[in-house]
């Protein structure tokens, strides 16, 4: 009886840890996401040039797919990701936000989607 109910509570404490430690990694993944996307587009505000190389480096560290248009023409940036796929996930993204109305249409100034790219 007695190594049943402390059975029961390891589990109960196993589980309640893996709920705090899920909760931690998600908020600073999105902390993360959000430190790159906001570097990215102080940026792309500031700059009178684009980087390749640094946008590259931004996109392999932070684990984002980023695809940058000026007036709904893509910049000629490839990124790390293989293209199928890269392609693939830029649709994807562009219907999503059609979906649901999400659009940018600042004068002059580039639209920027960021993907976030699982770690498995």
């Amino acid at each position: 009886m007695c190594a049943v109910s402390t059975g029961c509570i390891l589990i109960l404490m196993a589980i309640s840890i893996v709920h705090i430690a899920e909760g931690h990694m998600m908020r600073r993944a999105e902390a993360e996401f959000t430190s790159v996307f906001r570097s990215i587009l102080y940026s792309l505000q500031n700059q009178k040039a684009v980087d390749y190389r640094w946008l590259s480096q931004n996109e392999f560290n932070g684990g984002c797919l980023i695809h940058i248009e000026n007036n709904g023409v893509p910049f000629e940036y490839t990124g790390n990701w293989d293209k199928e796929l890269r392609s693939s996930l830029i649709a994807r993204v562009k219907e999503i936000a059609e979906e649901r109305d999400m659009t940018y249409s600042g004068v002059g100034k580039p639209t920027l989607t960021l993907t976030r790219k699982s770690r498995a």
